[in-house]
């Protein structure tokens, strides 16, 4: 959906709640009232709140529901923990979706969230990576066969920044973020700070 449609859209149609969908009232964004006390945030690690309940509804609402509108909200989420890199000279970046998988979903739910935070955090917001085969879906895999399916999934963009931020929606193993960040330090990265929305609890 483009940008303008959604922005119209959100002026006729009232907010929902990402973790239940419950219309919230006018004006009014983010999860509601019997929603928001369930959210756990973590205290260290690369996702901002653990993967569970209320959460976990709104990720796979965002994810495979074709919701859109919930970027933002979500991406708020992830401020406080990204706040001490505002301003910098770091570069907002995001694990993409293979075109394959992109033409299925017709969004890439990790860009959507970059892009909030580009705005929210003052960043530039840069693709720095495409995948460079189709990979069988890390979800569905063991955490060894996940390390192993994705190896050699990511190429490096031209001209990758030395310092950049990388955003995707959750950590479950950390395969894909790991191997992600081992490409872009072999094209010239110096610092690749990792963060997720959410991690899944060991």
């Amino acid at each position: 959906m483009h940008p303008l449609t959604l922005g119209f859209l959100e002026l006729l149609a009232p907010t929902h709640c990402p973790g239940c969908d419950t219309p919230l009232p006018w004006r009014q964004e983010g999860f509601c009232t019997v929603c928001a006390p369930l959210l756990e945030r973590r205290k260290s690690g690369p996702g901002a709140y653990e993967f569970g309940g209320p959460m976990a509804d709104a990720v796979r609402r965002f994810k495979y529901a074709g919701r859109l509108d919930l970027a933002r909200p979500l991406a708020r989420l992830m401020v406080p923990a990204l706040r001490r890199w505002e301003g910098s000279d770091l570069v907002i970046s995001f694990i993409p979706l293979h075109k394959t998988r992109l033409r299925q979903r017709g969004y890439d739910q990790a860009q959507l969230l970059a892009r909030e935070l580009s705005k929210h955090l003052e960043l530039p917001l840069q693709p720095t990576l495409e995948r460079a085969r189709f990979r069988s879906p890390q979800a569905v895999l063991s955490e060894k066969a996940r390390a192993t399916n994705i190896r050699g999934a990511f190429k490096s963009l031209p001209d990758t920044p030395k310092r950049i931020v990388l955003i995707d929606d959750v950590w479950t193993t950390g395969s894909t973020l790991t191997e992600a960040r081992r490409v872009l330090k072999e094209s010239g990265a110096e610092l690749v700070v990792l963060r997720t929305l959410a991690t899944v609890p060991e």
